[in-house]
């Protein structure tokens, strides 16, 4: 039977984190460069999730509060950077 470990974190898009920028213009040209908050953004950081052995299982926007608490679903009239991730792998032995 196989069997799974779960990993939970917030990922946020942004084109402000390192090498971010140049990952967008290389692979999505179509992104403008002062859409700072495209999803695209955050491949690069799910990518390194999976060279180790994450997979995405989940992903849900959400509103980070100004007290620290996260409140979702978000709205069609709201908009947000941040995302709830859940991810999986096999579990080792």
């Amino acid at each position: 039977m196989k069997r799974w470990e779960y990993f939970t974190t917030f990922l946020f898009a942004s084109m402000g984190k390192p090498g971010v920028r140049e990952y967008v213009k290389k692979n999505h040209p179509d992104v403008l460069d002062d859409d700072g908050a495209a999803p695209e953004t955050m491949i690069p950081e799910l990518d390194e999730y999976g060279e180790n052995g994450w997979e995405l299982v989940h992903m849900q926007p959400v509103l980070l509060t100004e007290e620290g608490t996260v409140r979702y679903p978000v709205t069609r009239d709201e908009f947000s950077i941040w995302y709830f991730c859940v991810f999986k792998r096999r579990k080792r032995k």
